[in-house]
């Protein structure tokens, strides 16, 4: 059985491959059932139908999106991320088969170790809209004259944004940024992260910059709700909206949909960095830099400190992404005269994300696929 049961819109990229590797699979005259799904239908029962539509022993699985439920992830408290869980009780109930799950994730293996599962990661929401990304200008002129250094996009209600914003504001860089903030705070302490000795002096900081947000108005007053007919289409939003926040911004500060989690998923969020051609600060999951890095991206490491990457601690790691590059996030001067010295860097990343960065991807799928099969 081959069924698509979920989709996201224009989800060119992803859909593209599941079906080229299912052909290889009927060209090799091998016995399968595979599923795809956007990841959201698993709540309404999408993997009781695929457990009932199981016959035969090879079993393809591709799931689009992400896997943590209700938006946030508590490492202090929770096991594995929401979602996760649906998936891992499918494979309990077929252990005499053998998966082959793709998955939009990063470092799926930390939650999923089963013997008859190997995981094929295959790019994250970055690949949605492939085709009409690859026509969306490219913000390379500047208004340098703009008295904002930064830009920091706050839509959905997520702990690790505000954490982010209440740093922010807690180090009073909120007047050198464009912000959007667009949910209402809550208090620090009962957001559910736990401080330690390490770090217990930062507290301080959180907090000040927490009791800042309610009466802050910030720059960016967008309506939350920037999809028509909730259907994701961010290549619009990106030429309605954002356009004009890259224009008058030169560094971005990447609120990721993924940050607490070990598995992540790299959105149109980073890709709407490279194409508004601003220097990155990752707000996301430890790791999540270095992966970019290793695809082949230009992270800019000799402009930020991406030192952070490498911490576990959630905490530290949003403190340590801010705080080490504060120079940076201050210096309005620093950073023009850096965009403007490095403009050939933002061209090569837009040029490997429109033509290299898709066929390493899947060269990268392909070449693991036919491996297990």
């Amino acid at each position: 059985m081959i069924k698509v049961i979920s989709q996201p819109r224009e989800d060119e990229f992803t859909l593209r491959t599941f079906f080229k590797l299912i052909d290889k699979l009927e060209k090799n005259s091998k016995k399968f059932d595979a599923f795809y799904l956007w990841s959201p239908s698993i709540i309404d029962g999408a993997l009781d139908i695929i457990s009932s539509s199981i016959k035969n022993d090879l079993v393809i699985l591709a799931i689009k999106d992400n896997l943590t439920a209700g938006n946030n992830f508590n490492p202090w408290n929770d096991a594995q991320p929401g979602l996760v869980e649906y998936v891992t009780n499918l494979f309990e109930e077929h252990k005499g088969k053998k998966f082959i799950l793709l998955t939009s994730l990063e470092n799926l293996e930390s939650y999923i170790n089963y013997k008859n599962v190997n995981i094929i990661s295959w790019g994250g929401d970055i690949t949605n809209q492939m085709i009409k990304y690859k026509s969306l200008p490219v913000i390379l002129e500047k208004n340098l004259d703009s008295n904002k250094i930064f830009l920091s996009l706050n839509r959905n209600n997520r702990t690790h944004r505000i954490y982010l914003i209440s740093l922010i504001l807690g180090l009073g860089l909120e007047n050198n940024g464009m912000i959007s903030c667009m949910f209402s705070s809550r208090p620090i302490n009962d957001l559910g992260w736990k401080f330690n000795t390490s770090n217990i002096l930062l507290k301080d900081v959180f907090i000040k910059g927490n009791n800042k947000m309610s009466g802050n108005l910030f720059d960016i007053k967008d309506n939350k709700k920037i999809y028509e007919n909730n259907d994701n289409d961010n290549f619009s939003n990106y030429q309605n909206v954002l356009k004009k926040y890259y224009y008058n911004t030169f560094i971005e500060i990447i609120s990721e949909t993924s940050f607490t989690e070990s598995s992540f998923l790299i959105t149109e969020k980073t890709q709407n960095c490279f194409y508004g051609c601003n220097f990155p600060i990752w707000i996301s999951s430890k790791g999540t830099v270095s992966y970019l890095r290793n695809l082949g991206f230009d992270v800019f490491d000799d402009i930020i400190d991406h030192s952070y990457d490498d911490i576990d601690n959630p905490i530290e790691r949003i403190y340590h992404a801010i705080n080490n590059n504060i120079l940076i996030l201050t210096d309005i001067d620093l950073v023009k005269q850096l965009w403007i010295k490095n403009q050939c860097r933002f061209r090569s990343n837009i040029k490997f994300l429109q033509n290299e960065f898709y066929n390493k991807l899947y060269n990268q799928v392909e070449k693991k696929f036919n491996e297990l099969i």
